[in-house]
């Protein structure tokens, strides 16, 4: 298992020694490469190395797996994976083919995205999250608002049993599935957050702030690698690489 405490920066350490001294034999990669400023690293490799500038110690490759583990992981952190052992088109498969039918329902941004989605946005009320909210509302269901005693504002789906609506809400969002990519700080990932929503124009975002011109190209390759990230449902996410970045909730149906 690769260790979480990993974080961006350690991997961009691991990638600045092999361009100073190179690959090891029998370190290289033949079906897979990370791709960074236009040059290529062995994904498994450059975790190893991530993990001597995390903690002091390189990880062993046989304690963590190469392929789907390894590549997630660094394209959680925001790095592009390349796989370089076809050179021709494949076949869509059906469950790809299902996936891209999709709808883009919802862009998000938060400090500790795993927290996010499964915390706020997959159980809890709509008072704790705006993705709750606009999904009963979109539900059809009334929201009613009452002032507590302590001067903040108590919000609640207008039933005689709120629960039930809750429920609806949380079976909608459960079933459908995540992309997210870890940002470099708070800030990045909340003005990234509107350019995404500019991009996607999401089904259920009501608002969009600017966002900085002057990170344009940034953005871009954020947003290629947050579309080409794994599509997760909830019960994937969890114990998934955290951080401050930005999510995407897909699903095939309208709520």
């Amino acid at each position: 298992m690769i260790p979480k405490y990993i974080k961006r920066e350690h991997i961009i350490k691991a990638i600045e020694e092999v361009k100073r001294f190179g690959i090891p034999k029998r370190r290289s990669s033949k079906k897979f490469l990370l791709e960074y400023n236009g040059k290529h690293y062995p994904p498994k490799y450059i975790i190893s190395l991530a993990k001597k500038y995390a903690n002091g110690k390189e990880l062993d490759s046989s304690q963590f797996g190469g392929g789907k583990e390894t590549n997630n992981f660094l394209r959680i952190w925001g790095f592009k994976i390349v796989d370089v052992s076809f050179s021709k088109k494949t076949l869509i498969s059906f469950k790809d083919l299902q996936r891209c039918k999709k709808m883009i329902i919802y862009v998000g941004d938060s400090r500790d995205v795993i927290r996010r989605i499964r915390t706020n946005h997959c159980r809890g009320n709509i008072e704790a999250s705006a993705l709750r909210r606009h999904v009963a509302e979109a539900k059809g269901y009334r929201i009613k608002s009452a002032k507590r005693t302590s001067g903040s504002t108590r919000v609640r789906i207008d039933l005689p049993d709120p629960h039930t609506g809750e429920m609806d809400v949380k079976d909608y969002i459960r079933s459908g599935e995540w992309k997210y990519i870890i940002c470099d700080s708070e800030y990045e990932a909340k003005n990234f957050q509107w350019y995404v929503i500019d991009q996607l124009k999401p089904l259920l975002n009501k608002n969009c702030n600017p966002w900085n011109i002057g990170n344009l190209k940034r953005y871009q390759d954020l947003l290629s690698q947050l579309t080409n990230s794994p599509a997760l449902n909830y019960d994937e996410l969890k114990g998934m690489q955290s951080g401050p970045g930005v999510y995407v909730l897909y699903h095939h149906k309208r709520p």
